[in-house]
């Protein structure tokens, strides 16, 4: 009977007898290979040769790192800017004048307002022409794509949180901030990723949110209130006085009278106002209120975490 080893295959004596290398591999068998790589190695298969280098560098093998790390804090905002720029950026290399950084802005001279800002790199004008995904998370990583968001200032006294345009420094894993009127001063250095959040839909470009929903607001729902300098405030819709809070009875929500409570330290306050009041007025009267958005579950849950956060921080050591 013969035995099974004649029938094995045999193994290779050593490594050179293999003559198979990546690149002889069919293209879509190298694509699934590259998609289980890291951007690290990306990099680093891309020095290898010119047609590895060609093939890891494809958008749809870089736009799923891009949202696995980004997409939190990458809003449309963000992507509208980055399109912006590198269409820009694109005709002035046709025209042969090109600038070391692009930056849009809004506004007359007095209230001017800057989007965001992105600071060229020469040697990056290849991967902005032809790999628009790639370019996107290399500026990112080295902070040289400053782009909106929104900050949360946690302390004893006060908050809020305000517009910037941030900035990331991959050797902290941290953030820095810039404010993005006047002379885009720097405003904090290290803001952790937790205390950044892309700004919601359709507010960070323009002036103040639009509360056209205030009939549809009951006591315990939560809201943001955006005041003068765009800092906005979490607090919650609060009974009427008058009101007895009973769930099955409330009337609160058929009253034209919004009450709006919040706490801190120690001590609360409320607004009162009309459901009716026009932008301008609430403005004048109620100390430069520019906006009311209801929150959902997951902002609500974001702020809860702020919080705890910052009364952590600020709990003494026993």
């Amino acid at each position: 009977m013969m035995s099974l080893e004649n029938h094995s295959v045999p193994r290779l004596k050593n490594q050179g007898d293999c003559k198979v290398s990546l690149l002889d591999l069919p293209d879509e068998l190298v694509d699934c290979i590259l998609k289980c790589l890291s951007p690290q190695d990306l990099f680093r298969v891309a020095q290898v040769c010119t047609h590895l280098r060609n093939i890891s560098r494809r958008d749809h093998l870089w736009e799923k790192h891009v949202e696995q790390k980004w997409s939190r804090l990458l809003g449309n905002d963000a992507y509208h800017e980055w399109e912006y720029h590198t269409t820009k950026y694109k005709e002035l290399l046709v025209d042969r004048n090109l600038s070391d950084s692009l930056g849009t802005t809004s506004g007359n001279s007095s209230f001017q307002r800057i989007h965001s800002y992105l600071r060229i790199n020469r040697s990056m004008t290849d991967l902005i022409k032809n790999h628009s995904k790639m370019a996107l998370y290399i500026f990112l990583e080295t902070g040289r794509f400053w782009f909106p968001a929104q900050v949360y200032k946690a302390t004893l006294l006060t908050l809020h949180c305000y517009d910037a345009i941030v900035s990331y420094d991959s050797r902290t894993d941290t953030f820095q901030t810039r404010c993005p009127y006047g002379r885009k001063r720097l405003i904090e250095r290290d803001i952790s990723w937790d205390m950044l959040r892309m700004p919601p839909p359709k507010t960070y470009l323009v002036d103040y949110y639009e509360y056209n929903d205030l009939n549809n607001l009951k006591p315990g729902d939560h809201i943001e209130i955006q005041k003068r300098g765009r800092r906005l405030f979490p607090i919650y819709v609060c009974h009427l006085e008058s009101c007895d809070q009973d769930v099955n009875h409330c009337s609160c929500k058929d009253s034209d009278i919004l009450v709006m409570g919040f706490s801190r330290c120690n001590f609360h306050l409320e607004y009162s106002l009309s459901k009716s009041t026009k932008h301008a007025e609430a403005y004048r009267e109620f100390n430069f209120l520019n906006g009311i958005r209801k929150l959902d579950e997951e902002e609500i849950e974001k702020w809860n975490n702020v919080i705890l956060t910052r009364n952590n921080r600020l709990a003494p050591i026993e």
